[in-house]
């Protein structure tokens, strides 16, 4: 069976709203504009909040239109995924994680403040998703994959060591989640694999 992208496309419209103090509704536009222009208008401050950020679909009544843009060879993989999906994909997996984390915390309230390693576990997995990539192709996945899987091994050993030596408190656990799960994943992992050679010296 053929593989094929099929696209579809919407017209859409950026709508941004923002409060300004102004004397005049003419002077408050003209601030506006001015910021717009100056690309300060999405600095969201107390002074000029960010009040709408979003994109609405044109509703012009026309149908949608779907159309095949491409057939692939039979042995030709789907394509990388754009970065738009890249970044819904990483979205998503941080939002679990902090998720994850929130109720490990609320159910280590509950059990006079233990918390269970494996939520933490799930957490970091989700962690790992957060700041991994799109879908690669077969072999590339494969070699990742292990490689990743042999990174990952040696990493939770590492992080595992440090939390029963009392090097890492459980506390810092959710903040250093967030400041790793921003990182660049080349700048994150040349920063473990520094962490770790220093350790085995």
């Amino acid at each position: 069976m053929a593989k094929h992208i099929v696209q579809y496309e919407i017209k859409h419209i950026h709508r941004v709203q923002v409060g300004i103090e102004a004397a005049t509704p003419e002077e408050a536009a003209a601030k506006a504009e001015a910021m717009f222009d100056d690309i300060t208008l999405w600095s969201d401050t107390s002074e000029v909040p960010l009040l709408m950020d979003d994109f609405e679909e044109d509703e012009d009544g026309s149908a949608l239109e779907f159309e095949v843009i491409k057939t692939l060879a039979d042995d030709e993989p789907y394509p990388a995924p754009d970065a738009s999906i890249v970044a819904m994909r990483r979205n998503d997996a941080a939002r679990l994680c902090a998720e994850i984390i929130f109720n490990a915390y609320q159910r280590g309230e509950e059990d006079g403040e233990s918390i269970d390693w494996s939520d933490i576990d799930e957490a970091y997995r989700a962690a790992l998703e957060a700041v991994g990539s799109g879908h690669k192709t077969a072999p590339t996945a494969r070699a990742e994959a292990e490689a990743s899987a042999e990174f990952q091994g040696r990493l939770e050993s590492y992080l595992r060591s440090r939390i029963e030596d009392g090097d890492v408190y459980p506390d810092d656990i959710p903040t250093l989640m967030v400041r790793y799960g921003l990182m660049n994943p080349k700048d994150f992992i040349a920063e473990m694999e520094e962490r770790m050679s220093l350790e085995d010296e």
